[in-house]
């Protein structure tokens, strides 16, 4: 779809992106509900009984996040990887916790800064979402084997019934 920040032409993406009138980077509402009502349709209609995990990097994370609450049973894990909290006043409203969370990030990401993830830690713990994992590797905005590794043993250790 086009971006707002990538001068309008089109990239992969969840949501439009652009920038707000301090300069940080704005996700579009709209677009981000879009897609959160549609994967949840999926989701729900493809494995309505299964015990749902939410993997999500940059973009994805945000929509794994609103997806919480739109799926029809919460999530037994959500792993946010290199991403940050936009629109946390329709998150506090959430009514479903993922059993677990795993948040990921780069120190050096130049898209998304490192202390985004803190923000996001701070903002699930006030939701009553638990933190089990929060790492901070030595890479951009990317995912290393360190974090992978990280990955596999917060994994292994949800319960997945």
């Amino acid at each position: 779809m086009p971006v707002s920040i990538n001068h309008g032409l089109s990239m992969p993406c969840w949501f439009d992106l652009s920038v707000d009138e301090q300069g940080a980077i704005a996700a579009n509402q709209a677009d981000l509900k879009a897609t959160v009502g549609t994967l949840a349709e999926r989701i729900n209609r493809f494995s309505p009984q299964s015990p749902t995990l939410l993997l999500g990097f940059s973009q994805g994370g945000v929509v794994a996040q609103h997806l919480v609450d739109a799926l029809d049973q919460p999530p037994a894990g959500l792993a946010l990887l290199s991403s940050w909290m936009a629109f946390p006043d329709m998150l506090a409203k959430t009514q479903q916790k993922p059993g677990s969370v795993f948040i990921g990030h780069g120190l050096q990401d130049s898209l998304i800064p490192a202390h985004a993830a803190d923000q996001l830690a701070q903002g699930c713990a006030q939701f009553g979402w638990p933190v089990d994992a929060n790492h901070r590797y030595p890479m951009d905005h990317s995912i290393c084997l360190d974090e992978l590794a990280d990955l596999r043993r917060w994994f292994s250790g949800l319960n997945l019934g």
